[in-house]
């Protein structure tokens, strides 16, 4: 069992001798996700779910490790990134304006109480360290994006009332999942402060900019390398501030999301670019991340964490969104219980700082997998609304 990483991204797994080369590497991505695309289709299932498994299936059956390219591994890595962005990006702030409320509550309960229920299990139940609780409260708390995204993107309901009210709700959870991260682990320092400023000039200039461009009839091109810029741009300052990219991401998104309302050429190209391509690279790498030998050895530890975490969220969740009345709590509830997104880079972030330990990191990162696959399977096949009516 090893680790590799490159830059703040790090894969732990089970590796052969010799690995593959870069184009094999990209043929067993690309026939995967056919692959995982098929079987969603004739199952009913989504196909992010489906990649997740078969990433597992690569990584401990089959044997074969991906992470050796660097390439492979900052797709990843941005892969994660324009999940985020799009995610922030799909984010009505008229119906956040008319539903902040509910988003608010929905949003902070969900992770609180995780991250208070994790952190004590670690630090008393399982006798961690402090840092190690706090890290796995914080990377547990997090409602996965890109899961919750991608699903209501594959069903054509992201700009329904309930899936722009869950976008926002999930907007909440993982900005102050961020801030407790960054509160309890970084310093406030120059690079920080340069990230902030970005991200402010970024938030109220480019949409004036993206706005004078869209009357110019050749400027469609011009305005995808533009954002693309700035994404890169972020992620630069994110890392140079030791702070996880997908935050600044995230508010950039929200920030463009009245603009990429109305520019839909930029917006098709946008999610053609991330979900037919870069989505699998990230869902297929997640599944990868699962140690079978560590996770074994250490089942008891993962169960308890899985149970625990999506009991405290569903608990918490589900009584706020009967409360304020949102349509349909179950089904809301069990995907603002999934994990992925936030909390493997959280998780990356603590191994790369000495946070967490290997088989800590290879726990939680089982865990993260299992409660993004358990929670939306069973709201897509027993609770999914528009199933119902379908």
């Amino acid at each position: 069992m090893i680790f590799q990483g490159t830059g703040d991204t790090f894969f732990y797994h089970a590796r052969l001798p010799g690995g593959v080369n870069d184009s094999e590497a990209l043929a067993i991505l690309l026939t995967t996700a056919v692959l995982a695309q098929l079987i969603g289709m004739r199952f009913g299932l989504s196909a992010a779910l489906v990649e997740i498994g078969l990433g597992i299936v690569l990584a401990n059956v089959l044997g074969l490790s991906l992470s050796s390219q660097s390439w492979l591994v900052f797709l990843v890595s941005l892969a994660g990134v324009m999940l985020t962005f799009l995610a922030g990006a799909e984010v009505d702030r008229a119906s956040f304006r008319q539903d902040w409320k509910a988003s608010v509550a929905l949003g902070s309960i969900s992770f609180l109480v995780p991250f208070l229920a994790i952190t004590v299990l670690c630090l008393f139940g399982l006798g961690w360290s402090q840092d190690s609780s706090l890290l796995a409260g914080v990377a547990l708390s997090e409602t996965s994006i890109a899961i919750v995204y991608t699903v209501l993107v594959e069903g054509g309901h992201s700009r329904t009332r309930l899936g722009s009210l869950l976008l926002s709700a999930c907007f909440i959870t993982n900005l102050l999942a961020s801030i407790a991260l960054t509160v309890i682990f970084s310093k406030p320092d120059l690079p920080l402060l340069f990230l902030i400023a970005g991200l402010v000039l970024a938030f109220f200039l480019l949409p004036r900019v993206l706005a004078r461009l869209m009357p110019l009839p050749t400027s469609g091109d011009l305005r995808v390398k533009l954002i693309l810029a700035v994404v890169a741009v972020l992620m630069a300052l994110s890392s140079w501030a030791g702070v996880a990219a997908v935050l600044s991401a995230y508010i950039f998104g929200l920030a463009l999301s009245g603009h990429m309302r109305q520019d839909d050429q930029s917006s098709k190209r946008m999610k053609a670019l991330v979900t037919t391509l870069l989505s699998s690279f990230f869902f297929i790498a997640a599944g990868t991340y699962i140690a079978a030998e560590a996770v074994w050895a250490g089942l008891g530890v993962v169960v308890l964490i899985v149970v625990l975490r999506l009991g405290s969220k569903v608990m918490a969740v589900l009584p706020a969104a009967k409360g304020f009345k949102v349509g349909h709590p179950a089904y809301s509830a069990l995907l603002l219980s999934t994990s992925l997104t936030f909390g493997m880079v959280f998780l990356q972030f603590g191994l790369a700082h000495g946070l967490v330990g290997g088989d800590q990191f290879s726990l939680l990162a089982a865990s993260l997998v299992i409660c993004a696959v358990i929670p939306t399977m069973v709201a897509e096949r027993v609770f999914n609304p528009w199933r119902e009516r379908a």
